[in-house]
């Protein structure tokens, strides 16, 4: 994981693998936000946006005047004018759903709470009788996870073909 401050990661956890992987699953809080909406670009009137677009480009990038950086900001900053009086932005999102939306069923889910501390101990002991017992563990998760799927997908298509 690669980050730019200390603050922006924290409560990092090394969970067991996923499937027959060797590599470790990281959990961690986040504190990264992001400062703008972004813009609803299929809502933007561009008709409006092309007439204030509509400038002697030729006069206001003139090479000999400005260096390259100085024109970049000033097409940037034009640009960005235009953007905002034209095209509107989202609102901020309620993502508290997604944040909490469950995949999976009960026992599933016991399924691999059990062999996330199956893993854990096999870190702690390195005991082959623990590792054994994660395996079965892990591969019943997978078949699980394979026999939860395959319902939802088909719950899924059979609600598509009704209401087609």
């Amino acid at each position: 994981m690669l980050i730019t401050s200390d603050n922006s990661v924290s409560d990092i956890d090394y969970l067991s693998p996923l499937g027959m992987s060797d590599h470790c699953v990281l959990k961690f809080s986040s504190h990264l936000q992001t400062t703008q909406a972004k813009f609803k670009l299929d809502k933007g009137d561009y008709t409006k946006l092309k007439e204030f677009l509509n400038l002697n480009w030729d006069k206001m990038l003139d090479t000999s005047k400005f260096s390259i950086d100085e024109m970049w900001e000033k097409f940037k900053l034009i640009m960005l004018e235009g953007m905002n009086k034209f095209t509107p932005r989202r609102g901020k999102r309620n993502n508290t759903s997604k944040k909490n939306f469950q995949p999976y069923n009960k026992d599933l889910h016991q399924l691999i709470r059990r062999k996330h501390r199956l893993w854990n101990r096999w870190i702690q002991t390195r005991d082959e009788h623990k590792f054994t017992e994660y395996k079965t563990v892990r591969n019943a998760v997978k078949r699980e996870t394979i026999k939860t799927n395959t319902i939802r997908t088909r719950k899924n298509f059979n609600r598509v073909q009704i209401k087609s």
